[in-house]
């Protein structure tokens, strides 16, 4: 049997389930809603592919140099596309050019019947599907093996993710410096919840459909995470966290994560893609785009600038003191909110306690005159500001690092 990656470090990135031919590996769920590989004993005959393809187990990462990595304020001057962005819709801008000036293919997650899964696309109109943010992990089996074959055929490929998928590609692939056709996009990922916690919100809520995380109703500066479904009557309904959501509370809060995100290689600098794109929170400059959406663009290598030098995208150089500060994932792998973490817990907590305790227990969204619950709410409110000094500490640091 194949030694894997463990639970606490494994980040479900799926090279090795796609690195198997005799199909002994499968993507599978923990007990607690997290993606992991499962192996069927029966089928495997140790030959320790999915060891070798293993970013965990190799601790191989494809970082890019520190001194290359340049950032910018930037958004997309097609506001159709803009629109349908988490943010300033460069994402969108570079995979429309990529596929009608390269006839190029794009890979990205996709939401799909409640789940989120990587596809491929090769037309204009299928660009929607990949836009726009998905608070859950999405299931890459198969899509390193479609890359890899459209790489060999000399196709162009632009494939983007979570920063650990990304790796999980280039460990799949081997070496990334043998396919020049090969470009890749990473969003900065919070972390990624339980799929148990989010099909417990959906069967608690009667929600039929998800339909989106994030919009920009009330404008993307205001701040735009909002939950969009459609319950089993019929009815669309749209939950901010005020709004008391359960799914996206939780998920902010932090005490739900995958394990591996707790302490996640890939959440730093220098960073593994050839562009790096978050929400550029903490903005102070360009106020006329913030009611639409900035984006935080980190070029990290020649060809990221070959990405970002499109004339549909406005992009300005901006400070690391400025867009650093309010992106901790961008520059700090540890979130020690894990001190207060309940994600080997989740099943047992989620099928044990009331909807109104798991509530108040994952998203510790509390009133003050809530006595009962109110110790809690100030331990939370404790661990917050520990994880704030740390990130502080750590933004320096890394500050320091880029001046040098």
């Amino acid at each position: 049997m194949p030694k894997l990656a463990s639970l606490k470090t494994c980040t479900g990135c799926m090279a090795c389930v796609d690195s198997c031919k005799f199909d002994s590996l499968k993507l599978s769920y923990s007990i607690n809603g997290f993606i992991i590989p499962k192996v069927d004993s029966n089928k495997c005959v140790e030959c320790g592919k999915c060891e070798i393809v293993c970013p965990i187990l190799n601790k191989e990462t494809s970082k890019n140099e520190l001194s290359n990595a340049k950032a910018y304020g930037a958004w997309s001057i097609n506001d159709k596309i803009r629109e349908k962005s988490t943010s300033g819709g460069i994402f969108g801008q570079i995979a429309f050019d990529f596929i009608t000036k390269n006839k190029g293919y794009v890979i990205g997650a996709s939401l799909i019947q409640n789940s989120v899964k990587h596809i491929v696309i090769s037309h204009v109109p299928d660009i929607q599907k990949l836009q726009g943010s998905k608070y859950l992990q999405s299931e890459t089996n198969g899509i390193y093996l479609k890359t890899l074959e459209l790489l060999q055929k000399g196709e162009h490929v632009l494939f983007s993710g979570t920063p650990c998928q990304i790796q999980g590609l280039y460990s799949y692939i081997r070496n990334r410096n043998n396919y020049e056709n090969l470009f890749t996009i990473e969003v900065v990922c919070h972390g990624v919840p339980s799929t148990s916690l989010y099909k417990y919100n959906i069967e608690k809520n009667n929600v039929d459909k998800v339909i989106s995380f994030r919009d920009k109703v009330d404008g993307w500066h205001k701040g735009s995470a909002a939950m969009t479904y459609i319950l089993r009557g019929g009815k669309k309904i749209r939950l901010k966290p005020k709004n008391h959501d359960f799914f996206l509370n939780s998920f902010g809060r932090d005490l739900s994560l995958r394990l591996s995100c707790y302490n996640c290689t890939f959440s730093t600098l220098p960073r593994v893609s050839d562009i790096t794109l978050a929400d550029y929170w903490g903005i102070k400059d360009w106020e006329n785009e913030w009611e639409k959406g900035v984006s935080l663009v980190i070029v990290n290598n020649e060809k990221g600038r070959q990405l970002l030098n499109n004339p549909n995208i406005v992009k300005h150089p901006t400070e690391w003191d400025k867009c650093l500060p309010k992106n901790p994932r961008i520059y700090n792998c540890k979130n020690l909110h894990s001190l207060l973490s309940y994600s080997n817990r989740l099943n047992f907590i989620l099928k044990t306690f009331p909807y109104s305790v798991n509530y108040f227990l994952l998203s510790a969204r509390i009133s003050n005159k809530n006595l009962i619950w109110l110790p809690y709410k100030i331990l939370v409110k404790i661990i917050g500001a520990i994880v704030k000094f740390y990130n502080r500490r750590t933004l320096n640091k890394m500050l320091t690092k880029l001046k040098s």
